[in-house]
């Protein structure tokens, strides 16, 4: 079995290593696609027109929503 020196917890096995890498790759992904996501409908939402996203509530909450930065919910 193949060790591998962790900071100062001592010492790991290869393969919790390895675990820890992939859940973290996993999770990371999932923060991706759902900055994804957001990005995607705050840019359907500036395609309509002023009236449109009026129609769909306030104006100025989806005027809002429009000017968020695709990181912050």
């Amino acid at each position: 079995m193949t060790y591998i020196a962790y900071s100062r917890c001592g010492f790991l096995p290869k393969e919790a290593v390895s675990t820890t890498i992939t859940a973290m790759s996993k999770m990371a992904l999932k923060v991706m696609r759902e900055w994804q996501r957001r990005y995607r409908s705050r840019r359907e939402l500036a395609l309509y027109s002023y009236h449109e996203r009026n129609d769909l509530s306030l104006a100025v909450d989806v005027d809002t929503e429009i000017s968020k930065p695709f990181w912050t919910q």
